[in-house]
């Protein structure tokens, strides 16, 4: 309900940046990497505002993790395919899982795998397995 044109006001770690609204709504900015290079480890609010050509402001935070260390990246592993990582005749015959684990993801989160060209897609579990056929 914003119109386009209109500026958003991005504030993270005391600094402002602005962004444009397009005539789909989005907007986006970048951060520079200097000024991501002083956050300090543990948490930091994402904050946007932005209001209508009839003043009525709309506010939205988005609090996020900053690891320093990286031990909080996404991990990912694909398992053996086939039981043993070899496909026979026999099995090249039958439906296959292509299934595995992921960390620090999260529950609902969309893996997509690519075998001979073909795109599939699985949803990750809460405790991080994911698989599909």
């Amino acid at each position: 309900n914003v119109e386009a044109g209109q500026k958003v006001t991005i504030t993270l770690n005391g600094k402002t940046y602005t962004a444009t609204v397009d005539t789909d709504g989005s907007w986006s900015t970048a951060v520079p990497a200097g000024d991501l290079l002083l956050l300090v480890a543990g948490y930091a609010t994402i904050t946007a505002t932005v209001s209508d050509k009839g003043g009525n402001l709309a506010t939205d935070s988005q609090i996020i993790d900053v690891d320093l260390t990286g031990s909080l990246l996404p991990t990912i592993n694909i398992g053996p395919f086939a039981g043993d990582d070899n496909l026979n005749l026999a099995e090249s015959k039958i439906a296959q899982a292509i299934s595995g684990t992921t960390s620090n993801v999260g529950a609902g989160h969309t893996v997509t795998i690519t075998l001979n060209g073909k795109t599939y897609t699985a949803t990750t579990k809460a405790d991080g397995s994911w698989s599909v056929n």
